[in-house]
């Protein structure tokens, strides 16, 4: 028999909520819990909550000031897994074994099978940033379908679907003058072991 899929609350800090099928009661969680299917997870403005499935290990970690609903099948990996974000951003990693995740929002939605990704929701539109593999994307007011691969950033609105690449900055190199002397002194050291050596077998000599 399968082993049954398990969303397990692997990390959470500051304030972080789970509200039931009504949304009317919500309630702290802590690391080893269980979330069921169906449960709109919250944190708050320091929150942070990372959740893990098992036994294929997909995990979704939740910033600051998200609100999402999760769904997904504790038996039928064919059923994909479903999230619907309100605001705030998710960082996603789905791994090969996994079923299909399928996360949206009133702008786009995205199906991702084997990728690393974030995914950002607000008023105004949606951001998708793939960090590894491809992520099928969706924009709803134009039906719009590409596919966003590494490197790149997709930004959804009513306007349609813009695909980027997105590029970070990369820190500068230091200027040769900062080397201090010391590791000047240290390089031309271990440039030249075997002239030291010989100059102690010399010294031993005599």
């Amino acid at each position: 028999m399968h082993e049954p899929y398990l969303a397990v609350v692997r990390q959470e800090s500051g304030e972080v909520r789970v509200l039931g099928q009504d949304t009317s009661i919500a309630t702290g969680i802590k690391q080893g819990d269980v979330i069921p299917p169906g449960q709109t997870m919250v944190t708050g403005e320091n929150g942070l909550s990372v959740l893990r499935f098992h036994p294929d290990f997909t995990r979704i970690e939740a910033r600051a000031k998200t609100r999402y609903w999760l769904n997904y099948s504790r038996s039928d990996s064919s059923r994909a897994r479903r999230i619907k974000i309100e605001d705030g951003q998710i960082a996603l990693a789905v791994q090969k074994n996994s079923p299909d995740l399928f996360i949206e929002d009133t702008h786009s939605w995205a199906r991702a099978k084997e990728a690393r990704f974030l995914f950002s929701a607000n008023a105004e539109n949606s951001t998708l940033i793939v960090l590894d593999g491809s992520v099928e994307v969706n924009n709803r007011a134009k039906s719009s379908n590409e596919t966003v691969r590494r490197g790149q950033k997709a930004v959804s609105d009513v306007n349609g679907l813009r695909i980027s690449d997105e590029t970070r900055p990369v820190p500068p190199s230091p200027a040769p003058n900062t080397i201090t002397r010391r590791a000047v002194a240290r390089r031309t050291f271990l440039r030249r072991p075997r002239f030291l050596v010989s100059t102690i077998l010399i010294d031993l000599r005599r």
